[in-house]
């Protein structure tokens, strides 16, 4: 499903990756572990395309959703609209944005609500269109214990035989999750 083979990356004189590797299967979870800095978000980054690596070669030949560290939601739409605007299904959004508790914000713009519910939103688009890999770096950060729960439970059930790649730093989050951890040290 992802394959990295031999991935060298760095940030001018900064190596972050030095023929790294990496196999991930159709179907696994897997929680990337590892200090700040050490290369887990620019991993993601190299996945996505978004970073260009020096040498090595990453196969993805698969459909992928995201939810970054930011909530990067436009702030001139309306939360409905941030969703629908990436392709996301009007349906199923709405089905995601009331399991996660927040059913009642399809026409409020991002200004208008709390962190925690910007970042339950920022799921809920990630969640409202087709995916093979769904990636999660820090996607739960300022979601309190009762929201968090919802928004595991979501995943879990949108995610049966999908592919989950998790970035945090709190091990009941991958628990929850039930990934596998890699640790990555550079």
């Amino acid at each position: 499903m992802l394959k990295i083979n031999d991935l060298t990356f760095s940030y001018g004189e900064k190596e972050i990756f030095n023929n790294f590797s990496l196999e991930i299967k159709k179907g696994e979870r897997i929680w990337l572990s590892g200090p700040s800095g050490c290369g887990k978000t620019t991993l993601i980054k190299l996945i996505l395309g978004l970073l260009k690596a020096q040498k090595g070669q990453i196969e993805a030949n698969i459909t992928t959703s995201v939810v970054f560290q930011e909530n990067r939601l436009l702030p001139f739409y309306t939360v409905m609209q941030n969703i629908t605007l990436v392709g996301g299904d009007e349906a199923l959004a709405y089905e995601n944005l009331t399991a996660l508790g927040i059913g009642e914000t399809t026409d409020l713009y991002p200004a208008s609500l709390s962190g925690g519910m910007k970042r339950r939103v920022a799921i809920a688009r990630a969640l409202s269109v087709p995916f093979d890999l769904l990636i999660l770096d820090e996607a739960f950060n300022g979601i309190d214990e009762k929201n968090l729960q919802s928004a595991v439970d979501r995943i879990n059930a949108l995610t049966k035989d999908k592919t989950v790649i998790l970035i945090t730093h709190n091990p009941e989050e991958a628990e929850l999750l039930g990934a596998k951890k890699v640790e990555i040290n550079n």
